[in-house]
């Protein structure tokens, strides 16, 4: 199609600009992620596109925030390149290991006082809990860009 190129080459410029520290675009130039099937079908890739970039210039939510409802979308939905995404841009904005690993497995992270209160009140976690589990499905996400999978 006539209109893919102009779209491809848009998205591709906006992609290196906009999203760094994980992998976008493969080796043979194919976006990676959510991004290739917006080149598919341009009649409705090009006003995603246009979306992601308004919502990207002049966000609503804070960047941690932010980073939080994406990754607890791609939890529910397990997107692997959403998580593997976002686990990095979640890091750079400051999110702990121990927030990320409870909420790529699905749960939700204890506020500061709740994590003050179990302190006083329960026993030492094991590598049993929750956020054992969950610490074995973060470290991956990390490393998906190597192996190719896409959402």
């Amino acid at each position: 199609m006539a209109d893919q190129r102009p779209l491809y080459e848009n998205m591709r410029e906006g992609i290196e600009k906009n999203f760094k520290g994980f992998k976008t675009i493969a080796e043979n130039g194919a976006l990676m992620g959510p991004w290739n099937p917006c080149i598919h079908e341009p009649k409705f890739g090009k006003p995603i596109w246009e979306l992601t970039l308004a919502l990207s210039a002049s966000p609503s939510l804070p960047g941690p925030v932010r980073e939080v409802a994406i990754l607890v979308t791609g939890a529910k939905f397990r997107s692997s390149y959403e998580l593997y995404a976002h686990v990095i841009a979640a890091e750079q904005r400051g999110l702990s290991d121990d927030k990320l690993t409870t909420i790529v497995a699905g749960q939700r992270p204890a506020t500061s006082r709740a994590r003050r209160r179990s302190r006083s009140t329960s026993r030492p976690a094991s590598s049993t809990t929750a956020r054992g589990r969950s610490l074995a499905i973060a470290r991956p996400c990390r490393r998906l860009a190597s192996t190719g999978l896409r959402s």
